[in-house]
């Protein structure tokens, strides 16, 4: 029970980051173009 926890703790930031893009990118709906939307945002703010 001990390393599933110990993993349960190492892997919840990157669970975490994992829904914060899906939730982001609104990967439910049927088309892209959210997601192409939020691509072009973050590539804009980009140095």
């Amino acid at each position: 029970i001990l390393p599933n926890l110990l993993a349960l703790l190492l892997l919840s930031g990157k669970v975490r980051e994992i829904l914060q893009s899906y939730f982001r990118r609104q990967a439910w709906l049927p088309d892209a173009e959210p997601h192409e939307r939020w691509i072009e945002k973050q590539e804009a703010g980009r140095p």
